[in-house]
């Protein structure tokens, strides 16, 4: 069972690939994801949401913040925050894609 007062927003955390049907179930209002586009040798693709992630939700959930994070803890991941930061203006994506600084805490 889910249940979600009105006056609460509905937070996700979000970091494996296959998430579609929990974002159009829930249709959170606020979606951390980790987003470094970790790759491994030998696995096809990347073992961590990156870039084309965050655009694809950023399309399917019109409503929600989006929060890229887990960028440089990572030494695997072929994005950083700042590599982040210039797709989310060349994409223009900035109206609802926050890519926080080291430390940074949002309120919403």
């Amino acid at each position: 069972m889910y249940l979600k007062p009105k006056d609460i927003k509905l937070f996700f955390l979000l970091g494996i690939p296959y998430v579609e049907l929990a974002l159009k179930k829930f249709k959170p209002d606020i979606i951390v994801v980790n987003a470094a586009e970790g790759v491994y040798e030998g696995l096809k693709g990347s073992s961590i949401m990156g870039r084309d992630d965050v655009k694809k939700i950023y399309e399917m959930c019109k409503d929600a913040k989006i929060i890229p994070v887990h960028f440089d803890s990572f030494c695997h991941g072929l994005c950083d925050s700042e590599k982040m930061k210039k797709f989310v203006e060349e994409n223009k994506l900035q109206d609802r894609v926050i890519v926080p600084f080291d430390g940074e805490v949002l309120k919403f």
